[in-house]
């Protein structure tokens, strides 16, 4: 079945319950071309939905990966200040303190 992008995002759940059931593979296509094709997950997949070394790839990219449903490692942002700028005006303290 050919769909179009926009079409398809329209009635993203109804294509998707025909794949359910029909499990004919769907083609996107922008405009006429194909850019993808979307398939059912198979019974066997469904214990392991990553590919192989996925996880590790992402993580060397310094992605983080978790589960559905469990809390992600907080993010750690380069130069994050440790300690509040003191003083009444923080602000202001920050701008005196660098140098343009």
């Amino acid at each position: 079945m050919k769909v179009k992008i926009g079409e398809l995002k329209t009635h993203l759940s109804k294509y998707l319950r025909n794949l359910k059931e029909s499990d004919e593979p769907i083609e996107v296509c922008l405009r006429e071309d194909t850019v993808a094709y979307l398939t059912a997950a198979k019974a066997e997949d469904s214990g392991n939905p990553e590919p192989a070394g996925l996880k590790r790839r992402l993580e060397a990219a310094a992605i983080t990966v978790s589960k559905w449903g469990s809390a992600a490692d907080p993010l750690r942002a380069a130069g994050r200040c440790e300690t509040p700028a003191g003083g009444p005006n923080s602000v202001e303290t920050i701008r005196q303190e660098r140098s343009y």
